[in-house]
C-alpha cells in the first residue's frame, strides 16, 4: 500500500520531468537552427571547425536532454549533415567517416524515422565521392535499391552503379582499320617531305650532274636514256636499282661517266 502511493507521487513528478525535458529540447533546437543559420551566412572557405563544432554540439544537446523529443531525429540528421560539411570543406576523411557514423546512428536509434531512407543514400554518396571508396559505396547502394527499390532516389543510386561500374572497366579504344594503318604507312614512307620515294632527291642526281658537265672543260655532252640505250651492266644496274635509283637516272650517270672519262 505505501509503495502504491510512493509510486502514485512520483508517477506526476516523472511525467513532469519528461515534458519539461522535451520542452527544453525544443528551445535548444531553435537555438541551433539560428546558430546553423549563423554559420551558412559566412563564405565556406572562411568556416573553421571550432565554429562547426559549436553548431554541432548544440544539436547534439538536442538528443541528448531528450531521446524522444520531436526534434532528436532532425537533430541527428543535422549533425551528421555538418559532419560531412565539414569534412569535405577540410579535406579530412576521418571526419567524413564520422558522419557516415552519425547517420548509421540514425538509422538504429531512430527507425521510424523520415530521414532514415535518405540517410542510407547519402552514406553511399559520402563513399564514393569523399572517401572515394568505390567498393563500399556499391554495397552501399545496392543495399539501398533492395531495401527501398521504390524511393524517389533509386534511380539515381542506380545511376551511381553504372558510373561505378563504368570507371572499373573503361571501353576499350577502338582499333583502326589494318588496311587503313598500312596505307598510312605506304603514304609515310614515300612522301617527298622525307626525301624518300621511287626518285629520291641525292646527290649526284640529273640536274647535278648537269650541272658538273656543264661546268667542266671540254666535257662531252651527256647521253639520256631517251636517246641511247643503257649498255650498263646488270650488276651495276642492281646496285643502283637497291639505291631506289630509277633506271633513266642510273643510265644517265653511266652515260655521264663513259663521256667525261679521264
Amino acid at each position: 500500500m505505501a509503495l502504491a502511493t510512493v509510486l502514485a507521487l512520483l508517477a506526476p513528478a516523472s511525467a513532469t520531468t519528461t515534458a519539461h525535458k522535451r520542452q527544453v529540447a525544443a528551445s535548444q533546437f531553435e537555438t541551433a537552427e539560428r546558430l546553423r543559420d549563423s554559420l551558412n551566412g559566412r563564405p565556406a572557405a572562411e568556416r573553421t571547425r571550432r565554429e562547426y563544432q559549436r553548431v554541432i554540439d548544440a544539436y547534439r544537446r538536442v538528443y541528448y536532454t531528450s531521446p524522444a523529443s520531436g526534434k532528436a531525429d532532425a537533430s541527428v540528421v543535422a549533425v551528421a549533415e555538418l559532419l560531412a560539411e565539414m569534412g569535405r570543406a577540410l579535406g579530412n576523411p576521418k571526419v567524413s567517416q564520422a558522419a557516415i557514423t552519425q547517420y548509421e546512428f540514425l538509422r538504429r536509434e531512430y527507425p521510424g524515422s523520415r530521414h532514415r531512407v535518405e540517410a542510407l543514400f547519402t552514406i553511399g554518396q559520402i563513399y564514393r565521392n569523399d572517401l572515394e571508396d568505390n567498393e563500399r559505396a556499391k554495397a552501399t547502394f545496392e543495399e539501398f535499391l533492395k531495401r527501398y527499390p521504390r524511393s524517389r532516389l533509386a534511380d539515381d543510386a542506380r545511376d551511381a552503379l553504372r558510373e561505378i561500374e563504368a570507371e572499373k572497366n573503361p571501353p576499350k579504344p577502338a582499333r583502326k582499320d589494318k588496311e587503313s594503318d598500312l596505307r598510312q604507312v605506304s603514304e609515310n614512307r614515300w612522301s617527298p617531305a622525307s626525301g624518300t620515294g621511287p626518285h629520291p632527291t641525292i646527290p649526284g642526281s640529273l640536274s647535278t650532274w648537269s650541272s658538273r658537265s656543264s661546268m667542266r672543260p671540254g666535257a662531252s655532252p651527256i647521253r639520256t636514256a631517251s636517246s641511247s640505250t643503257c649498255t650498263t651492266p646488270a650488276w651495276r644496274r642492281s646496285w643502283w636499282a637497291r639505291a631506289s635509283m630509277s633506271k633513266t637516272a642510273f643510265c644517265t650517270r653511266s652515260a655521264w661517266h663513259s663521256s667525261n672519262a679521264g
